[in-house]
């Protein structure tokens, strides 16, 4: 009979060995899954924060470009954008920035951004044309900045940009033509 307890009670220790370790792999899991949906909520909430940061972009009346300081063509163009210059989402984003302006080339574009590339200013604000869709021209102000990402561990998130906010200055153009040809029939 003490061999068959021995035998038993070792079995029994197995056992409890094997429970202590499931359950330790239990609250483990438990834990993992605890985690994931922390981070499936902080993912949640990410993206509630960046639809809503582009919703607001979006129903900007100014028109908002984002564009690749490299090739300088528009990766961002939000929904003033789209309606200021009749040009499709798809369209835009085909484009670059001297597209949009015939006074400028593509030599003179860079010409006139390096300054903020290489520091020397924060911004650039200029009055100039830009072209419509349907090929009229629409006096713009355009507040131009540079952007420098730095590098981190996903380098998909560096890099350099130029973020452009352009404003149709048309009917204030007009108002200030109208107001200076008064004055000098005064």
């Amino acid at each position: 009979i003490g061999t068959i307890q021995a035998g038993i009670n070792a079995m029994i220790a197995k056992v409890a060995v094997a429970n202590r370790s499931m359950l330790h792999e239990i609250e483990q899991r438990k834990h993992i899954e605890e985690e994931l949906r922390h981070q499936e909520d902080l993912l949640r909430q990410t993206n509630l924060e960046l639809n809503h940061f582009k919703t607001t972009l979006d129903l900007t009346l100014d028109s908002v470009f984002m564009l690749d300081a490299q090739t300088l063509k528009f990766f961002y163009v939000n929904q003033g954008a789209i309606n200021q210059f009749g040009y499709s989402e798809a369209e835009l984003l085909q484009m670059t920035i001297h597209d949009l302006n015939p006074q400028f080339t593509e030599e003179t574009t860079h010409e006139f951004l390096s300054p903020l590339i290489r520091g020397e200013q924060p911004a650039l604000r200029i009055e100039t044309l830009h072209r419509h869709q349907s090929n009229t021209l629409i006096q713009v102000e355009s507040f131009l900045q540079y952007i420098s990402i730095p590098s981190s561990t996903d380098s998909s998130q560096s890099g350099a940009l130029f973020v452009e906010i352009v404003r149709d200055i048309t009917e204030r153009k007009q108002a200030e033509e109208k107001l200076q040809n008064s004055l000098q029939f005064s």
